[in-house]
């Protein structure tokens, strides 16, 4: 019988903007680009007083490059649903970036992949599963590696996600 699977905070990623992160993705063979509003850590507070020009009001994106991705998957469950999510007992959390050890979905796919001819369940074993959750979304994948392309003052992650993905 294999361990229970353990939700643990990934901790690297920017905090996002709760309630209007706006997830965009671009998938690129085994490539897979987040980018999404993150929380400004100078925002003053709208009732603050404080003037327009405030750098604290700057919309910022992060964008996340994961790489060797073999699987992904993005959308449901939302805020609303995520208690039916088969890893909610767990500790999967909302507006969180998380990862899973041991993942049952890495297992999963390892023993799919039984019938390659040439399955080696050691590719399998090194694999990380993240999960990152948002308001209306949720993302989860399964890859080698994943960084923190950057942070940058922008107003939407579809324009930044453009550039980013780029370089």
């Amino acid at each position: 019988m294999s361990a229970s699977p353990t939700i643990c905070v990934w901790s690297e990623p920017p905090p996002q903007e709760t309630g209007s992160a706006d997830p965009t993705l671009l998938a690129t063979g085994s490539t897979v680009h987040l980018a999404y509003n993150a929380h400004n850590p100078d925002f003053p507070g709208w009732s603050s007083g404080a003037s327009p020009d405030h750098p604290g009001f700057k919309e910022k994106v992060a964008v996340i490059r994961f790489y060797m991705v073999r699987v992904h998957r993005f959308g449901y469950p939302n805020s609303e649903a995520l208690a039916g999510h088969p890893l909610y007992e767990c500790g999967l959390q909302m507006y969180a970036f998380q990862t899973v050890e041991p993942s049952p979905w890495v297992a999963d796919l390892c023993r799919q992949n039984q019938v390659h001819p040439r399955h080696t369940p050691a590719l399998w074993a090194d694999l990380t599963h993240w999960i990152v959750t948002f308001e209306d979304d949720m993302l989860e994948v399964v890859g080698k590696s994943a960084v923190i392309v950057g942070v940058y003052d922008a107003t939407t992650p579809a324009g930044v996600l453009r550039k980013a993905s780029a370089s």
